[in-house]
């Protein structure tokens, strides 16, 4: 523990030092004179804390088990159709604790720290939601060092695949494919994401918050013909389910933190996750080309038109390439729940030609 400073030459000026008076560089008894400080951050109750970094050598990297069944069948020269059933487990990897908050320690569960839930009605909307505080007497862990563990969170992906494929035969082609699918994530008590359980009740066990498979059902078809005159068509269409939008409202603020101070709740979560979506995208795109030959086919002119978005949906939607959500915030007192920052782009048409030669 520090003992108050020494001047360049190892001598005390102040009422509590060490001394090197044999100059061997070590701590001696008889060297100490004074009453010591102590640190606040890591000596508690008489006991010196933890302090650094470090990695539990039984800490696991994450993994993905899969699991494929299904079955195909032709119901006719040229079509056929099949049911796949896909399950995936996603589990292990490594998480941060702070050291002597790690599962099964003595604060390694929330029921030991949390106590609640209390309940508070916003205001501006009228809704209420549930948030918790940290126990009479309890601290929360401050300022000292972190482990990482296996991280106990997985999720359980499940999904059904339904698809039709008719073979290019009789000038035109097909293909459909109908997802269902769930993707909960799991915290369990002892889970680091969830230190603080206000909130995390309504996401443990229910619908993917991420953008990455939270739609419960996507549908894709396309399909071309050739007409007379080799004119090629073709369409593409995508129905996709929205993304779940976890809404929210203003919190009470400061509550009680416990001996080490209050906790701040801004914003309160008060339904369960896929409760509220964004609104289904339906996109049609279509295709129509013709082909010139010259000088015998060693040239050739392909005109083109395409068309995007032929339904002009202008629905909201997730902007996955940018990251950017339909609109400006999800909570309802704000006044970008309803302000749009991103939806489905409007009908374009385009024109091209090409020459090969």
């Amino acid at each position: 523990m520090p003992w108050g400073p020494n001047t360049s030459t190892g001598a005390c000026t102040g009422t509590s030092c060490w001394q090197d008076l044999n100059g061997d560089g070590v701590v001696q008894l008889n060297e100490l004179s004074g009453t010591p400080t102590v640190s606040n951050s890591r000596f508690v109750n008489g006991v010196l804390t933890a302090a650094g970094n470090s990695i539990d050598p039984n800490a696991q990297i994450g993994r993905t088990r899969e699991g494929v069944v299904g079955i195909q069948h032709e119901l006719m020269p040229n079509f056929a159709v099949g049911v796949d059933y896909i399950y995936r487990k996603y589990d292990r990897g490594t998480t941060t604790y702070t050291i002597g908050y790690t599962p099964g320690s003595a604060n390694g569960t929330l029921a030991s720290l949390y106590t609640g839930p209390l309940t508070y009605t916003d205001p501006q909307s009228g809704i209420s939601a549930p948030y918790y505080v940290i126990c009479q007497g309890c601290s929360r862990p401050s300022g000292i060092g972190s482990i990482s563990v296996t991280n106990p969170n997985y999720s359980v992906y499940n999904g059904v695949d339904i698809s039709a494929t008719k073979r290019f035969s009789n000038r035109w082609q097909m293909n459909t494919a109908l997802t269902v699918q769930s993707n909960p994530q799991y915290y369990p008590a002892t889970s680091a994401t969830c230190v603080n359980p206000t909130g995390c009740n309504f996401i443990n066990g229910f619908g993917n918050t991420s953008i990455t498979n939270s739609s419960r059902y996507i549908f894709k078809a396309s399909g071309s013909y050739v007409l007379p005159w080799d004119v090629n068509v073709a369409a593409n269409y995508n129905l996709i389910d929205g993304q779940i939008r976890v809404e929210s409202i203003n919190g009470p603020g400061q509550v009680y933190g416990g001996t080490t101070g209050n906790i701040s709740y801004t914003t309160l979560t008060f339904e369960n996750a896929g409760t509220h979506r964004f609104p289904t995208t339906s996109v049609l795109d279509m295709s129509a080309q013709k082909s010139f030959k010259l000088r015998g086919g060693k040239e050739t002119v392909k005109a083109m038109l395409d068309a995007f978005n032929v339904l002009n949906s202008n629905v909201p939607y997730y902007n996955s390439g940018q990251g950017i959500n339909p609109y400006v915030s999800n909570n309802v007192d704000s006044a970008g729940f309803t302000q749009l920052q991103s939806i489905v782009p409007p009908r374009v048409f385009r024109i091209g030609f090409g020459l090969t030669f």
